[in-house]
């Protein structure tokens, strides 16, 4: 229920430094998202027809896709779809027909709205070559599903992707991200992924502007969100730059 714009601070770093950001609108703000109407698992369908479609558009530099509290979780699930599709159009062609998961074609007639930019530039895909995405960013992710999440659902299992990955907590989540379905199942179910906590960013501290503003009422906050905020820009420039660099 985020507008993209609310994003603009935390990526105005990554512009700055030549990179071209997308904030897509993966579905209509309204009642129906309000009410738990379009499942995470729905939106990340939705994710991977985007990050799929970049590619066949022309984009030839690493396409790293990012998310935030439940953004994060459907980015995961993205990553998870995408890698199954990696796998079986890599498999031999009896292996492939004998697949309980064939490889799949999404569909990218469902219009996404395009908030600014596209993705990061560069010509080498960090990676491997099967696959159509080069890392994962989670900031403060969520799992779970409902409003009272239990436990974890999408990290019920380790990781099936093997994208390079980077995970930043909260350290002052709060409400919004309950410990039982925070960064720390992420962290469990992909081992080898970067897991940073930033101690004084609360959940909602990320945003800007009025999302900011109802977001540290409705979570918390730590007491200097803008310099915590740059943190995690600065966090998700190296970690692309350090897998450009590493590929």
């Amino acid at each position: 229920m985020t507008a993209p714009g609310s994003y603009r601070a935390l990526l105005a770093p990554l512009q700055d430094a030549g990179l071209e950001v997308l904030v897509p609108r993966l579905y209509r703000r309204g009642w129906r998202a309000l009410s738990g109407g379009l499942s995470v698992a729905e939106e990340a369908v939705r994710a991977c027809e985007l990050v799929t479609s970049l590619r066949t558009t022309g984009i030839s530099g690493p396409i790293w896709l990012g998310g935030h509290s439940r953004g994060g979780q459907a980015a995961w699930r993205c990553a998870e779809l995408l890698a199954t599709r990696d796998r079986a159009a890599l498999a031999p062609p009896a292996q492939q027909a004998d697949s309980a998961e064939p490889a799949r074609v999404w569909d990218a007639a469902d219009p996404v709205g395009r908030a600014h930019g596209l993705v990061p530039l560069g010509s080498h895909v960090v990676g491997r070559d099967s696959s159509v995405l080069s890392g994962l960013i989670l900031v403060d992710p969520v799992d779970g599903s409902g409003r009272r999440p239990s436990g974890p659902d999408a990290c019920a299992r380790p990781a099936s992707f093997d994208q390079p990955t980077l995970i930043i907590g909260a350290g002052r989540g709060g409400a919004c991200a309950p410990a039982a379905v925070n960064h720390g199942v992420f962290a469990a179910a992909a081992p080898a992924a970067s897991h940073i906590v930033v101690a004084q960013l609360g959940h909602a501290d990320v945003l800007c502007g009025p999302a900011l503003t109802v977001g540290r009422a409705l979570c918390g906050g730590g007491p200097d969100p803008a310099a915590a905020r740059l943190r995690v820009s600065a966090l998700m420039l190296a970690a692309i730059a350090s897998a450009q660099s590493a590929g």
